[in-house]
């Protein structure tokens, strides 16, 4: 999961780098665009130091602040992470994947009450990135706000309904409010879809105590 948002958040930055840029070669924009790939094929030193050298060239380059964020992020230097994401949205506070990623950032710190303020404002800005739902509803779990939790997974299930990771948190969920039946039921749809033997297992070794 965490790869393949990289991988689409990356692909899709690098149209917007050519947008906002208007493809027009400068030095930022090669540096932006050259960090941008390097970061697809894991080269996060080199990537930084690239997004590095296009925000010294241009300090308004929210791409590069963003993107030298999420290298940061991927080398488990959330703090670093947290200050990019934040430049980017102090140059552009309408860019909602900033949000989301920060607050993926500070809910892997453990610091749930600003991950749920940035995955609410990424809904806010865009309702249909299901995504805040999913690890808002993480972040409301963790601090045992079960019910909050619930509404975010059920929210995220009408996207994405086949979601095993989900059915299997939305299940831990209600057994922790007493709805044994309805977690019974999520963890028998997980049996069904899902093909990840460490779910699969769990959910059965779930049934089996609610037997």
């Amino acid at each position: 999961m965490k790869k393949s948002i990289l991988s689409v958040t990356i692909f899709l930055m690098v149209g917007l780098i050519s947008v906002v840029t208007g493809c027009n070669g400068s030095a930022t924009t090669q540096h932006t665009v050259k960090g941008t790939f390097l970061l697809t094929d894991g080269k996060y030193d080199e990537a930084i130091v690239e997004f590095t050298t296009a925000i010294e060239s241009d300090p308004q380059n929210y791409n590069a602040y963003y993107l030298r964020g999420m290298a940061h992020q991927r080398k488990l230097q959330y703090g670093l992470a947290v200050d990019d994401y934040t430049k980017t949205i102090g140059i552009s506070p309408k860019f909602e994947p900033a949000y989301f990623n920060r607050g993926m950032a500070y809910l892997y710190e453990g610091y749930y009450d600003l991950a749920i303020a940035d995955f609410s404002k990424g809904i806010e800005l865009d309702p249909n990135d299901h995504l805040n739902y999913k690890f808002r509803g993480s972040a409301y779990y963790s601090q045992g706000n079960y019910l909050s939790a619930i509404a975010d997974y059920t929210e995220e299930l009408h996207f994405n309904p086949d979601d095993d990771s989900v059915l299997s948190e939305r299940a831990d969920a209600y057994l922790s409010v007493g709805q044994n039946a309805l977690a019974i039921m999520d963890l028998n749809k997980l049996l069904k879809v899902s093909n990840n033997p460490i779910l699969i297992q769990s959910a059965k070794d779930r049934l089996k105590k609610l037997e």
